[in-house]
C-alpha cells in the first residue's frame, strides 16, 4: 500500500516498487514474500484436510491474491509471476485436486492471452523482442542483444575477471543486477556459468530434500515455497540474458546488486536451514480436533489418546 501513495522508480524502471525513508530504501515486495510464504504455509496446514473444498479454495486464493494486485498496481508484473509461480507451487504439494489445477491452467492461458493481447509499451516490446530477437537491436532489445554477445564472447574459459569488454566498458545496461551472469559468463566463461549453475542446483536440490523429508506439513510448505522462489528467479534471470525467456526485472540470487533482496534470500535460506533443524516435530503433536471430527471420529479417538500419551511423557 506504501508503494502506491509513497513509491519511486516508474521513471528509471517503469514501476513505483521502492519506498525512501531518508537516504534508505527498499523494496516492500520482498519483504512480503517471506510473509506471504510464512502465512501462507500456515494458511494450508491449518485447512490440509478441506484445501478442495470450493469455499475454503476461494479463500485460499483470496488470501493470496491481496498482495499480488497490489504488486500490480506499481505495477510490477515480473515479481507478480514470482508470487504466482511459488503460490502455485505450494497449493500443488498441499494436494491441491488435479481437476482444479486443470481448471487454473486453463483459465492462466486464456487470462495470459487476453493480456498479451493488450500489453503496450516496453512490455509490448519485450514480448515481440524475445519472438524476434532480431528486432529493434539497437532500441529496446539493445540490453538483452549485448548481454548475449557478452555471454558468447567468453566462450570456454572467459576473458578473465574484469577483462570482459562488453560488461567493463558498458555496453550491457544494469551489469550489476539484471544482467549479472552476463558479466560472469564473459569473464568466467562456460566453465565459471555451468558451477554457478550446479551451485544454485545443490541449492534447490537441498531445499527440496528438507521439504520432502519434513514430517511437519508447515515446514513441508513453507520450504517448497522458498524453493519455488529461488527457483523461478534463477530460471527467469539466467533465461532472459540468454534469450530463452522475455527481459523482467528479475534478479539473481546472491549476485545481483540490491540490499532488499540479497537480505530476503539470506533470511530464507536462513528459514530452510532451521527448518531442516525440526524433522521431530510431527503434524500429530497438534491436533485440529474439529477437522478430524468431520472426516473420520475413529482418528479423532486415536490423536487425543497420542496427545495424551504425549503431554504425559513431557
Amino acid at each position: 500500500v506504501l508503494t502506491l501513495i509513497f513509491g519511486q522508480g516508474l521513471d528509471e524502471w517503469g514501476a513505483k516498487s521502492w519506498v525512501y525513508i531518508g537516504s534508505f530504501s527498499f523494496q516492500p515486495s520482498e519483504f512480503v514474500k517471506v510473509g506471504l510464504i510464512f502465512a501462507f504455509a500456515a494458511y494450508l496446514d491449518k485447512h490440509k484436510y478441506t484445501i478442495n473444498e470450493p469455499k475454503k479454495l476461494i479463500e485460499a486464493l483470496v488470501f493470496v491474491a491481496i498482495p499480488v494486485v497490489l504488486i500490480l498496481l506499481q505495477p510490477d508484473f515480473g515479481t507478480a509471476m514470482v508470487y504466482l509461480f511459488f503460490i502455485a507451487a505450494m497449493l500443488f504439494v498441499a494436494g491441491l485436486s488435479w481437476k482444479w489445477i486443470a481448471l487454473f491452467a486453463i483459465g492462466g492461458l486464456a487470462a495470459g492471452f487476453v493480456v498479451l493481447s493488450n500489453l503496450s509499451g516496453y512490455r509490448a516490446d519485450r514480448i515481440e523482442n524475445f519472438l524476434n530477437p532480431a528486432r529493434d537491436t539497437s532500441g529496446s532489445n539493445w540490453q538483452q542483444q549485448q548481454g548475449m554477445i557478452a555471454i558468447g564472447s567468453g566462450m570456454l574459459s572467459g576473458r578473465g575477471y574484469l577483462n570482459g569488454t562488453q560488461s567493463q566498458y558498458g555496453y550491457v545496461p544494469e551489469k550489476e543486477t539484471d544482467f549479472i551472469f552476463s558479466v560472469l559468463a564473459e569473464e568466467l566463461g562456460f566453465i565459471g556459468a555451468i558451477i554457478l549453475v550446479i551451485l544454485f542446483t545443490v541449492i534447490i536440490l537441498r531445499l527440496v530434500r528438507i521439504a520432502k523429508k519434513s514430517n511437519n506439513t508447515f515446514i513441508s510448505l513453507m520450504v517448497t515455497g522458498i524453493a519455488a522462489m529461488l527457483f523461478i528467479h534463477i530460471f527467469e534471470n539466467i533465461g532472459m540474458t540468454i534469450g530463452l525467456m522475455p527481459v523482467t526485472g528479475i534478479p539473481l540470487p546472491f549476485l545481483s546488486a540490491g540490499g532488499t533482496f540479497q537480505l530476503i534470500c539470506l533470511i530464507m535460506v536462513g528459514l530452510a536451514l532451521s527448518a531442516s533443524m525440526q524433522k521431530s516435530y510431527k503434524d500429530d503433536d497438534v491436533v485440529d480436533y474439529e477437522t478430524i471430527k468431520v472426516i473420520d471420529p475413529n482418528l479423532l479417538r486415536e490423536s487425543k489418546k497420542r496427545e495424551i500419551k504425549n503431554t504425559t511423557i513431557n
